[in-house]
């Protein structure tokens, strides 16, 4: 139990690192595009798709080792050293910009064009590697008690909280206070810190990594299905999932853009539209643990058996 405790408050603590890298990008591309809703939109836009881009790819290679711990110590080291490399990238990319700008005969919407796409690949870098970090943390998990739902939904809300206090303390103190580069190095701590005790945690509990591949619980976990539905159902969750995700991004841009008008500054703004956001995304994330897997029908000596989450 201390075991599980440990890997969601290893997950918390990254999510606070997650969206301090997030809101100094913010203030760095404010400067290189010089409109706040473009740079908005081409973090958000990085954000949500490397998240969503790491967790396809690693969701489909966790599965197959046992080393789960260990492979997010890994991700969480290499988000410390990409995060440290995107404001030099960043830094870099200006003289492109300039000459885009002076090749296309000062076309103001080409040179944007070319700012966004060049910082959107710079940014997919570290967000595509934390996208990994939680489906690798649920399998983990998952191999240990099979309840899916719930420790995707606690790690999920989980990372979500933690989110919530990087961008409180990015956006309101630390940045303002210490500065840009002080708030990376905080948050490359943080992740350096997270890395060495997942790390540390998975030396002390290797017994996990000796269970056989061909444990009936592991086989159970793999050739289970844990939904009742066709693909075809899944497939047409799968696409309005994806539409409230559209929405729901399109609707932190527009928030943005208001906030300003009353904050008169873009780093509160954006700082207090993604904190409040982020903050329901949690608590609604949270409030659905004691629903998650609830239709557990049976449970024996071979392990639980799902039908639904």
């Amino acid at each position: 139990m201390k075991y599980k405790y440990l890997v969601f408050a290893l997950f918390f603590a990254s999510g606070i690192s997650g969206l301090m890298y997030e809101v100094v990008w913010l203030r760095m591309l404010t400067r290189i595009t010089g409109v706040t809703i473009h740079a908005t939109a081409t973090v958000l836009a990085a954000f949500m798709a490397g998240l969503a881009l790491g967790s396809f790819i690693l969701g489909n290679y966790v599965d197959r080792r046992r080393d789960a711990l260990r492979l997010y110590a890994q991700l969480e080291f290499f988000v410390a050293v990409s995060a440290l490399l995107v404001p030099v990238l960043l830094a870099a990319s200006v003289p492109v910009y300039r000459y885009v700008y002076q090749l296309s005969g000062e076309a103001v919407l080409t040179s944007a064009m070319a700012r966004g796409a060049i910082s959107f690949v710079f940014l997919l870098i570290p967000t595509t590697i934390m996208g990994g970090t939680l489906p690798v943390l649920t399998s983990c998990l998952v191999r240990r008690d099979f309840l899916f739902g719930r420790n995707f939904s606690i790690l999920y809300g989980l990372n979500t909280l933690g989110a919530v206090l990087g961008v409180v303390l990015s956006g309101f103190v630390t940045i303002g206070t210490f500065g840009e580069w002080a708030t990376i190095y905080i948050g490359v701590a943080i992740n350096m810190v997270v890395a060495a005790i997942a790390y540390s945690v998975y030396v002390m509990d290797r017994k996990i990594r000796e269970v056989p591949v061909t444990d009936k619980h592991t086989s159970d976990i793999r050739t289970k299905t844990i939904s009742p539905y066709t693909d075809g159902v899944r497939t047409v969750v799968l696409v309005a999932f994806c539409i409230s995700g559209f929405t729901a991004l399109a609707y932190e841009v527009i928030w943005t853009r208001q906030l300003i008008l009353f904050l008169m500054t873009s780093i509160y703004a954006f700082s207090g539209m993604l904190a409040i956001f982020l903050t329901g995304i949690a608590l609604g994330s949270l409030s659905m643990t004691r629903m998650a897997d609830r239709r557990l029908v049976s449970c024996s000596a071979s392990g639980p058996h799902y039908y639904g989450s």
